[in-house]
């Protein structure tokens, strides 16, 4: 037999409702008291994805996804606190007009293979590039110096542009509980995860103050984890549906990049905190061969 004759795969698409929600805090330059927080809530997203997987019969496995969406809502929450900024400040601010990309790809191997069951484990990778924009600007508190009179929403207001690299390890499942019915389930945890980001304040471009352009962000964490399950039913012998539902969550400590990005130049490195969640269900659509 070729070693075509030794592999099954699975190759189709999904259709996911997700939210998500990002986080950053920025500190003083010695890391010692909080200036800001940034809460990016209710990111509405439906992205399209295609996703593939090989089983040789040693128990090796390959799979896979890359996927892209429109994030089409979403409020900003801008909290400044003193003594950075007296008195305190929290605007709220919509969202519209972000995207998400991702791709992951896994290896793994299935330590346990029964006839309606079987368990591996697996070593990856996972990209995701978030892009979310605050457009307009109303202040919720007392500070009179931030968005009053308030900002319309026709006028963008920050972009927050981030790509997140993690390293996976994790265990693969598979459960057929009847003739059909198949229950599949990954539990990855994200050892290393890097984020490259940049935090472009567009009413301060050029402004007495502010910033000569978008400001530089890194980061590094080891806290991530991703998770994943689908329940799908074997229509006919090549073609099967499935419902499923996902989980993933990043988070880094870095620097926010403000020297040589500030009008007037100076600017120092200041400590940042991100932290990411995306989750929600998904329809698919498969092929067997």
């Amino acid at each position: 037999a070729s070693l075509l004759d030794n592999i099954t795969t699975e190759f189709g698409s999904r259709y996911w409702w997700s939210t998500g929600k990002t986080v950053k805090h920025l500190f003083d330059p010695a890391g010692t008291s909080i200036n800001s927080e940034l809460t990016y809530s209710g990111l509405a997203a439906q992205p399209v994805e295609l996703f593939a997987r090989a089983d040789h019969a040693s128990g090796v496995f390959l799979k896979g996804d890359i996927g892209t969406g429109a994030v089409t809502r979403g409020n900003l929450k801008d909290e400044d606190f003193p003594p950075f900024i007296t008195p305190y400040s929290d605007t709220s601010s919509g969202q519209k007009d972000g995207s998400i990309t991702y791709g992951t790809a896994d290896v793994g191997y299935d330590f346990l293979r029964k006839p309606n069951y079987k368990l591996g484990t697996f070593v990856g990778y996972n990209y995701y590039h978030a892009n979310v924009n605050a457009d307009g600007c109303i202040q919720m508190a007392g500070n009179l110096a931030n968005c009053v009179p308030a900002i319309p929403d026709s006028i963008q207001g920050i972009t927050e542009d981030a790509v997140w690299q993690s390293a996976r390890l994790g265990i693969s499942g598979e459960f057929t509980p009847a003739d059909r019915w198949k229950l599949t389930g990954d539990v990855a945890w994200l050892p290393y995860t890097t984020l490259s980001s940049t935090d472009t304040h567009w009413l301060r471009i050029n402004s007495p103050g502010g910033f000569t352009g978008p400001v530089p962000e890194d980061g590094s964490g080891h806290n991530g984890y991703q998770l994943e399950s689908v329940l799908s039913y074997q229509v006919t012998p090549a073609f099967s549906l499935g419902l499923g539902g996902r989980y993933w969550y990043m988070e880094t400590s870095g620097k926010s990049h403000f020297e040589g990005n500030t009008v007037g130049g100076g600017g120092v490195p200041q400590p940042v905190e991100f932290s990411t969640s995306r989750y929600g269900v998904f329809a698919q659509a498969a092929f067997n061969f």
